[in-house]
């Protein structure tokens, strides 16, 4: 008996990350962004300061237009710390202080 409630504790853990990956995918499949992208071949950045227009920021939008001029059928995201800004602005600003041109809608 006591075999038996060892085993399920060293379980236990494996259930419970299961339990949420499996709630964090149906949670990401409810939302807005997760319906959009849905089916969509995706390929995500994350850079935590992408307004800030260092030496890694020209990186990451060099990045992001050469994955665009490769495969423009998948759709680019890029999750950054900057609050502060809109992706517009990021874009924008990309295109000023780097020359990168990136397509908003991939």
């Amino acid at each position: 008996m006591l075999v038996y409630f060892l085993c399920f504790l060293a379980l236990l853990p494996v259930l419970l990350v299961f339990l949420l990956r499996l709630r964090a995918q149906f949670l990401a499949a409810q939302s807005p962004i997760g319906k959009e992208l849905a089916g969509k071949e995706t390929v995500a950045f994350f850079h935590p300061y992408a307004h800030a227009g260092g030496g890694g920021e020209r990186v990451l939008w060099c990045s992001i237009h050469s994955v665009q001029q490769r495969y423009p059928e998948v759709i680019c995201v890029v999750y950054t710390g900057d609050m502060d800004v809109t992706p517009s602005e990021l874009l924008l600003q990309a295109k000023k202080r780097f020359g990168v041109d990136i397509d908003s809608k991939g």
